[in-house]
């Protein structure tokens, strides 16, 4: 027997999350999700488009103080480019896909065209000195984060 999709354990405990919270998901219509397509220059990774067809407009409280919904993340590029340029860290580089931004200090990203799970490149001011390449893929942060959520919400 084949091993359960770690995507889909991860969308499955984001559902517990905002029910968890009293609240519904609702993901982004496919014309959405094609204009962010368009906004950022080529096609999204499968893994990132289920999240988003999920809960990419209300995810039902989960990263709340994070930017990353829909019709915000399509903006995160120039701020992400900001933040690095404001360090002397240079413009990002232009396959680079900003996800989510935390309070203006950290972001998240993943390359286009990596594959439909690619590995997330991060920045946190203070922490790093350049982009990171960190060894989770999209699936991997996306299931930790929600895993991390759910922990503090049932404490």
């Amino acid at each position: 027997m084949a091993s359960p999709d770690p995507l889909d354990l991860a969308l499955a405990d984001l559902r517990r999350l905002a029910q968890a919270n009293g609240r519904r998901l609702t993901g982004c219509t496919e014309a959405e999700l094609r204009e962010l397509e368009v906004h950022a220059g080529g096609p999204l990774p499968r893994a990132y488009r289920r999240l988003m067809a999920l809960a990419g407009c209300d995810a039902g409280g989960f990263m709340q103080g994070t930017d990353w919904q829909y019709p915000l993340v399509s903006e995160l590029r120039a701020e992400a480019d900001e933040l690095l340029l404001e360090h002397g860290l240079g413009p990002l580089p232009a396959d680079l896909f900003v996800f989510s931004m935390h309070q203006g200090y950290a972001l998240c990203g993943f390359h286009l065209g990596a594959s439909d799970d690619p590995h997330v490149v991060a920045f946190v001011h203070g922490l790093d000195r350049a982009l990171r390449r960190t060894p989770r893929t999209f699936s991997a942060w996306l299931a930790a984060s929600v895993a991390q959520e759910l922990a503090a919400r049932c404490r």
